[in-house]
């Protein structure tokens, strides 16, 4: 932690912990990547890394564990928690609601008191260099990578810059010159509905096993489609117009858009959204409800739910636009391919599944709009 997380953990936390008689060790971070460097070697005896930090951090700590030669054993062991403290606490929002999710006391609370309860990784590998990196949140290219990564300079605005880049974006609104395929996705969106309505998962279901994991199986999962071809083993192309593509493992990406309102803990897919075009006036009128899940139901915003998926950039573009972002961070501007591995991560809860509000899907919102 640093800065603002800092002063919240000094002021806030640390007398709770203390009072709760809770063994921690405390480490303030002091460059980026630092909390990467701590968790490739963090001993395997602590129940938990806690984050007081934004979304970053706790990106840094899964992909610092996800280089360590035992980092399944890693994963099943350490839970990563967060407390929130940055722009973006998408992570706390998921699980503890829009109300307790910016607490950082509620937050602790989750930390000290909540359960296990896995959740779905993707490793995000790239075509031309196969470096690979691993991805707790979401994947985005096109406009949601723009207004992320092209909102750096605005984040004394908090998460309100997103929805500033968001309303740029869309009064150009114009194609990206991007490709995507995807294998064997489920596309029947009143059929998703009904079953996340009706088939609630576990937040435990196929989790990883109890029993410690053999050495040849203690690095992380090889993606499996990464060497399948285009048109074979159900890959197929989206082919309309993009405005921008969102692969997502948790609902809310932010305060202010639950993108992926039916993604549930450890499901074992991808949710990927590939927005077409759509009139300004329609992307306007989904600010104002995108943090109740209503974009899933405009028929341009096209929902997929999959193992596995590619974007490749498919023409020349200007400066701004050359962005892919997994959970906040900046990536080559190259193709990448993303594939789920069930259940790896690890944290704790107090409610065993993601907060989401609990009228989505039962208030009889009609699907509109596009084809």
């Amino acid at each position: 932690m640093q800065g603002k997380g800092r002063a919240i953990f000094d002021k806030r936390l640390k007398p709770i912990l203390e009072a709760a008689h809770c063994a921690f060790d405390v480490v303030y971070t002091t460059h980026g990547g630092h909390a990467g460097e701590i968790c490739l070697t963090l001993p395997l005896t602590y129940d938990a890394v806690i984050t007081v930090s934004g979304d970053g951090t706790p990106y840094e700590v899964v992909n610092g564990f996800a280089k360590r030669l035992d980092a399944r054993t890693a994963f099943e062991k350490v839970a990563v928690v967060p407390i929130p403290a940055g722009s973006g606490n998408a992570f706390s929002l998921n699980l503890l609601g829009l109300v307790d999710g910016f607490d950082p006391v509620a937050s602790l609370l989750n930390a000290i008191k909540g359960t296990p309860m896995h959740l779905d990784l993707t490793s995000v590998t790239m075509l031309k260099s196969r470096e690979t990196v691993y991805s707790f949140l979401s994947q985005s290219g096109g406009l949601m990578a723009e207004l992320d990564l092209g909102t750096e300079n605005l984040r004394w605005m908090g998460d309100t810059r997103f929805v500033v880049g968001f309303l740029k974006g869309v009064i150009t609104n114009t194609p990206r010159q991007l490709r995507v395929l995807i294998k064997e996705p489920e596309t029947d969106k009143p059929k998703l509905l009904d079953e996340f309505l009706t088939k609630p998962l576990s937040p435990t279901a196929t989790p990883p096993a109890e029993t410690p994991y053999p050495e040849a199986q203690q690095r992380m999962p090889l993606p499996k489609y990464i060497d399948e071809t285009e048109g074979t083993n159900g890959w197929i192309e989206f082919d309309k117009p993009i405005l921008y593509t969102y692969g997502g493992l948790m609902p809310y990406v932010a305060r202010d858009l639950m993108d992926f309102p039916i993604k549930q803990p450890c499901d074992g897919f991808i949710h990927l959204v590939v927005q077409e075009i759509e009139t300004r006036a329609t992307m306007v009128k989904m600010i104002d409800v995108a943090p109740r899940g209503e974009p899933f139901y405009l028929n341009t915003h096209r929902y997929h739910k999959t193992r596995a998926y590619r974007i490749i950039p498919s023409g020349p573009t200007s400066k701004d636009r050359e962005c892919f972002s997994v959970d906040g961070e900046r990536i080559p501007y190259e193709g990448f391919h993303v594939e789920v591995h069930t259940g790896l991560l690890r944290t704790f809860s107090m409610h065993g599944k993601f907060i989401i509000p609990e009228t989505f899907g039962k208030d009889g919102l009609k699907f509109h709009g596009g084809d």
